[in-house]
């Protein structure tokens, strides 16, 4: 833990935004919270942890289920499995940087009991 809060002091001044795919293997709620750029920490495998994250309600920390909605061909989705997380939420972010949570989509996977942003 003490290379990774070294290594993030060091290019601070650089850093825009955090994206998480199941990272929360450690309790790391505690390194993350005082961050004041926005994270998006999507979970499938570490959900206690993540859970825990979204409860200390921090305005631009953003944790999201790793749900698709619907498949390409229109049928419902499921639970993204977590060696496909980046691959399919990268294009995501790249797409939405900036938007804060307020996407649409990014609100329907942080759903009411994840959601610190109403």
């Amino acid at each position: 833990m003490a290379a990774r809060h070294a290594s993030i002091k060091k290019y601070k001044s650089r850093i825009k935004e955090i994206w998480g795919f199941d990272i929360m293997y450690e309790n790391t709620a505690d390194f993350l919270e005082p961050l004041t750029i926005p994270v998006y920490a999507y979970f499938n495998d570490t959900a206690a942890h993540s859970r825990a994250l979204a409860r200390k309600r921090k305005p631009n920390i953003f944790v999201m289920e790793a749900v698709d909605f619907y498949k390409k061909d229109g049928s419902p989705g499921g639970i993204v499995h977590h060696d496909l997380l980046m691959q399919r939420f990268r294009l995501d972010r790249c797409q939405r940087i900036g938007s804060n949570g307020k996407d649409p989509e990014d609100k329907r996977r942080m759903g009411s009991e994840l959601s610190t942003h109403g």
